[in-house]
């Protein structure tokens, strides 16, 4: 997964985190069946002017058919426009 941040201020490792929360019914309702944070330790490189930095992920078992959300934050706010929703074919 790669993260990019547009920032005035230098980045602070662990500043950033990415959440991936998962629904095993199929459907975004209810309480998520499937949840993971990694925090973002950096380092953070220049990537055309764009603070980068690419981080591994493990993720929970998850079946065929779930939905998930993985979602940039800073601090306890997801950062806006961040989310992406998609789907794990069955």
């Amino acid at each position: 997964m790669t993260a990019s941040v547009t920032s005035a201020t230098p980045i602070a490792p662990y500043e950033f985190s990415v959440e991936n929360r998962c629904w095993f019914s199929g459907r975004f309702s209810r309480h998520f069946d499937s949840y993971e944070r990694f925090d973002i330790a950096g380092l953070w490189y220049s990537v055309g002017g764009t603070p980068t930095t690419t981080t591994q992920v493990n993720l929970n078992d998850v079946p065929a058919g779930a939905v998930c959300r993985v979602s940039l934050f800073r601090g306890s706010t997801a950062v806006k426009g961040s989310t992406t929703s998609y789907a794990l074919s069955p």
